[in-house]
């Protein structure tokens, strides 16, 4: 059908997606500008750069994720592009936005080549500066093959620092390095240019004593602003800031401190965008800030549109051209009848999502032989009717959206571990706050101390601390404040159990020691499992109070539903088993479970419409099954390709067939397909 269809959130980073130019073309044309205006301004010297501010409102559904993807496409190389969430419990700071940064500008760049954003980054540089105007990837490889390679980048860093006389020289220096070091030379550099904590060996290997200062982070974030400017300049996003409200707005004042400290001079170069939904903005943010915030957070301001019936007859002709060859496609506007595609574009309130949506759903009843004659439309739901999705089929949706989460939080960690990288202490407080939170435990935190939280649960009341530090000699003077506050009160040190203390750290050990000698002290390794939990947490509950958590038909589920069914849910599958985890009450065990079993809650049989169809006899039952155990959760169209790719000669009828043949199929809905095992 066309892999975009299994997809019904949009992804920021995508390189393939179908995109109708005229939705929303004003705020992707302004913001295109603005990047050319800052390209322009580097060269012509500090006087004339300066950071730009746009604020993106719209309504749910609207296309701000989108947005943000177009704008990768658009702008290619020519920018570099960073998306900034707020962390649920956590406040933003200068550290967090340097590691948001550096993290984004190594991803690999918008062509899919071996270079990165960085790599795209120092090669725009080089190129602006020796006045050549190559393309960057060009002045990189001609940088590497130089036999005084490193003349040549002294040179550059003298030139810049001497006509921008603010930046850091040290910082530029060692950017500058980046694209031409071996591999684990390269890890070390960007761990320093993220402002995180540098472990003994590549301390070393740098020649440092330590890692940034904290005085150091805002000039690092300037210089990387003017750096950036002269080929590829930084786009810095923070979406979702409707997940900054809370009762005290201290995260909303938070973020507008430090938005301002990146709009204000000197820190030049960077395309600053804030995308929030318009009313949570307009009545809950808004009036929380002074007029000096204001002035500059809403320096700019562009609306966002849903489209026009114009533009949702274009998106489906886009969508049209993009089946699947293997369909057999009818005329325009396949797979709707005339009569109900009219009621979808004259519609008011369509998202592209809950159009998508309808498509897939449609094809399906379409391909599998159903009477499509029969087929709903906009107009057979009454006014005021409860929701198609009450009851189980929204738990069913939640499941299987929280099931997306938690998958991607996986491939996260699991990516963390391929690099042998600690997750950032950050995460795991806003996972484990938002999950204690959930179990209804009373959470606090001071911004003196951020790796600190306060719980009281019950009779229960103690400290947690997370030590996600990379060097013993970090982790030993961390230790001994631990001691002190557990000389205080009840005091639980939590840490990657993939990151054990090392032997040769004695200093750490004899403090962790000192530390457990006080009789309310406790110490623990999270596993990898609680450590994907608390990343899935705080994403699925943001994307909740973003209202990107839909039902079957696209729209937006409340807040309060979606947080009373996680709410539920940790209830029940690891919730006991984590909750000991972290106030040290129970003990743990091994989990065995499979990532879909810790949804905690019984996922539907195969529908009876789906079971009716008449289909074609079963494909291999082995190729097929071994493809949806690989794949655990996914759509049925995905499935179909995935066998395809091992056996061509097997058809879609005969994959569905032997998902209904078989024991080990759980079905979500009519479009989603898990494995029996990972829901047993």
């Amino acid at each position: 059908m066309g892999h975009f269809f299994e997809y019904e959130h949009a992804d920021p980073w995508a390189t393939d997606f179908v995109d109708v130019e005229s939705i929303n073309q004003q705020a992707s044309d302004a913001l295109v500008q603005r990047i050319e205006a800052v390209r322009k301004a580097a060269p012509a010297g500090p006087a004339h750069l300066r950071s730009s501010a746009t604020l993106i409102l719209g309504p749910p559904g609207s296309g701000k994720t989108h947005l943000f993807a177009r704008l990768r496409k658009k702008c290619g190389r020519r920018a570099a592009f960073v998306l900034v969430r707020p962390e649920i419990g956590v406040l933003p700071t200068p550290r967090q936005i340097l590691a948001h940064v550096v993290d984004a500008l190594e991803r690999h760049a918008i062509d899919g080549g071996e270079d990165r954003q960085i790599d795209v980054v120092v090669g725009a540089l080089l190129s602006a500066l020796d006045g050549s105007d190559r393309w960057p990837n060009v002045a990189i490889a001609d940088m590497r093959g130089a036999s005084d390679r490193q003349a040549r980048l002294d040179t550059v860093l003298d030139r810049l620092t001497s006509w921008y006389d603010d930046l850091a020289p040290s910082f530029v220096e060692r950017l500058l390095q980046v694209p031409f070091v071996p591999r684990n030379e390269r890890r070390a550099l960007l761990q320093y240019l993220s402002g995180r904590e540098l472990d003994e060996r590549q301390l070393k290997l740098l020649g440092l004593s330590r890692g940034m200062a904290d005085e150091d982070v805002m000039p690092a974030i300037r210089t990387l602003g003017v750096v950036a400017a002269f080929g590829a300049p930084v786009l810095l996003l923070f979406d979702q800031l409707e997940n900054l409200v809370s009762e005290d707005a201290e995260a909303i004042h938070a973020h507008a401190r430090l938005f301002c400290e990146l709009f204000d001079p000197p820190v030049r170069g960077f395309v600053l965008v804030q995308m929030a939904l318009d009313a949570e903005w307009n009545e809950r943010i808004r009036p929380r800030l002074s007029e000096a915030e204001r002035s500059r957070l809403e320096s700019t301001k562009l609306p966002l549109h849903l489209p026009s019936p114009e533009q949702r007859e274009a998106l489906m002709r886009a969508w049209y051209e993009r089946f699947d060859p293997e369909l057999d496609v009818g005329p325009f506007p396949w797979p709707f009848l005339a009569k109900s595609w009219q009621s979808w574009v004259s519609r008011p309130g369509v998202t592209p999502r809950m159009l998508m949506i309808e498509v897939r759903e449609q094809v399906h009843e379409r391909v599998h032989g159903e009477n499509v004659e029969g087929v709903r439309t906009v107009g057979d739901v009454p006014h005021g009717a409860p929701p198609p999705d009450a009851g189980a089929a929204t738990d069913q949706r939640l499941a299987m959206q929280w099931q997306e989460h938690l998958t991607h939080s996986r491939a996260a960690l699991a990516e963390a571990e391929k690099e042998q990288a600690m997750l950032d202490a950050w995460r795991i407080v806003s996972g484990a706050r938002a999950y204690l939170e959930l179990r209804g435990a009373v959470v606090t935190s001071s911004p003196r101390t951020p790796d600190q939280i306060h719980v009281k649960s019950g009779d229960t009341s103690r400290t947690l601390v997370v030590l996600q530090h990379a060097n013993g000699v970090a982790l030993a003077s961390a230790l001994k404040k631990c001691a002190t506050l557990a000389s205080k009160q009840r005091t639980r040190a939590l840490r990657e159990a993939r990151f054990e203390l090392k032997p040769s750290w004695k200093a750490s050990v004899s403090a962790r020691d000192g530390f457990l000698a006080h009789p309310g002290a406790s110490w623990h390794g999270l596993d990898g499992d609680t450590c994907a939990h608390f990343l899935a947490i705080p994403l699925f509950l943001a994307s909740a109070r973003s209202k990107d958590l839909t039902d079957s038909a696209g729209a937006p589920l409340p807040q309060e539903t979606a947080e009373a069914w996680l709410r539920r849910t940790m209830a029940e599958g690891r919730a006991d088993e984590i909750l000991g985890t972290l106030l040290g009450e129970q003990p743990l065990q091994t989990n065995t479970t499979t990532p879909a079993a810790a949804i905690g809650l019984p996922l539907a049989p195969l529908p009876e419409s789906t079971a009716q169809i008449p289909v074609a006899a079963a494909g291999p039952p082995s190729v097929i099954l071994s493809a949806l155990r690989r794949l655990h959760l996914t759509s049925f169209e995905r499935l179909v390709r995935e066998v395809r790719a091992t056996d061509s000669t097997i058809t879609h009828g005969q994959v569905l067939a032997a998902l209904q043949n078989s024991t080990e199929v759980t079905w979500l809905g009519r479009s989603i397909v898990c494995a029996a095992e990972v829901a047993s």
